[in-house]
């Protein structure tokens, strides 16, 4: 079944590594020679743009400090999470999303160009999501028990790591967006790889290594592959196995046949064998009235369906949290119930 998608399914969306001296995979012989390529949750009323890299190499790692606030936490039983999109005009705060949600996304710095380097724009202010966001970061995470995570990149916005000169540029831009413009986080979301980009497997494992060690071995590193890819299989089985992502979230939506029940628990079955069900969360769709996506209820029954093909699945993603606050926060009602029990 997963064969047939591929040739019907004509889009992608996330992002992927390759090296050979980061990995120490179970069977390095399993890792591929082209990195994979991605998916991207895509956008619900606006696209984004796209870049790749390459540039001089440099060795030695970024020196920037880690700002000192609430540590990065470990990832909870169960896990719901939600992109939150900043280009929304009146963007909900973060600290007034449902309580379902314990994981949020922000959605998204991009890259500037090719070099590595990333831009980050806040969220519309319409209700003070961009006036309160350092403190709402920080009253989510500290109070809320929440987990906020920087996204990176998004449909058409891919970045190829070239060289160890553009890993390097990437870290420091995100310790700048991190330390500087939100105070802390819990970890970045990978968005980076798309379409037909070849991840360098090697260069995300240092870019998730030097993270790690910046801010501590809970900060999460989490990516939302293309479930039919397997470029993407291959990228996120080498970096889950070396202990460098945290969580691996396929996109069941934006594409024919992807939000078939049976195919989403057969397919999320396959993924936990590469993954682990520990590190596996599924990835909704839940625009309203747009083909390929699901109703939150459509959801619910689906999520019940992996849970029964994958016991102990870590949980599930809604893309996104501007759509689900339109539909009564519809998923994080009927899906977040399930993921916690």
């Amino acid at each position: 079944m997963l064969a047939g998608l591929v040739g019907a399914v004509g889009l992608a969306a996330c992002g992927r590594p390759a090296e050979a001296e980061l990995l120490k995979v179970t069977d390095p012989s399993t890792v591929p020679a082209t990195p994979p390529p991605s998916a991207a949750p895509p956008p619900s009323t606006s696209g984004t743009p796209t870049p790749s890299a390459s540039a001089a190499p440099a060795t030695t790692a970024p020196t920037t400090t880690a700002a000192t606030t609430t540590p990065p936490r470990a990832l909870p039983k169960g896990v719901l999470a939600g992109y939150w999109p900043t280009w929304i005009p009146d963007a909900v705060r973060i600290r007034d999303l449902p309580a379902a949600y314990g994981m949020v996304h922000l959605f998204a710095a991009t890259p500037a160009g090719t070099d590595g380097t990333l831009t980050w724009a806040k969220p519309g202010d319409g209700r003070g999501a961009a006036t309160h966001l350092r403190e709402d970061v920080a009253y989510a995470r500290a109070t809320q028990k929440r987990a906020v995570l920087l996204s990176i990149g998004g449909a058409g916005h891919g970045l190829t790591f070239g060289s160890r000169a553009v890993s390097t540029r990437f870290v420091d831009s995100v310790r700048r967006i991190v330390d500087a413009e939100l105070g802390a986080v819990d970890g970045i979301d990978l968005n980076t790889f798309e379409a037909e980009q070849a991840p360098n497997t090697d260069e995300y494992a240092w870019v998730s290594r030097t993270l790690k060690a910046t801010y501590g071995k809970n900060f999460l590193v989490t990516a939302p592959p293309a479930p039919w890819s397997e470029i993407d299989e291959a990228f996120c089985r080498d970096l889950a196995r070396a202990g460098l992502l945290d969580l691996c979230g396929p996109q069941f939506y934006d594409g024919p046949g992807l939000t078939d029940a049976a195919y989403i628990a057969d397919t999320a079955a396959h993924w936990a064998t590469l993954v682990g069900a520990d590190r596996l969360y599924i990835g909704f769709g839940v625009i309203a009235n747009a083909p390929n996506y699901l109703t939150a209820a459509q959801c619910a029954t689906a999520y019940k369906g992996v849970a029964a093909a994958v016991p102990g699945v870590r949980g599930a993603f809604c893309w996104n949290t501007s759509a689900d606050e339109a539909a009564g926060w519809a998923f994080a009602k009927t899906v977040g119930p399930l993921v916690s029990a």
